[in-house]
């Protein structure tokens, strides 16, 4: 599974990225910056 975390705030996205690194089988993106998002997702 793969998942995006889109938050501009790097801290809350890396907060939540720590709590799903636990999930077995995921691929976690962390995205801070909108512009251009559809093209980097």
């Amino acid at each position: 599974m793969r998942i995006a975390i889109v938050d501009e705030s790097a801290v809350r996205a890396t907060i939540i990225e720590d709590g799903l690194a636990e999930l077995d089988g995921c691929e976690l993106f962390v995205l801070t910056e909108r512009k251009g998002l559809l093209a980097r997702i």
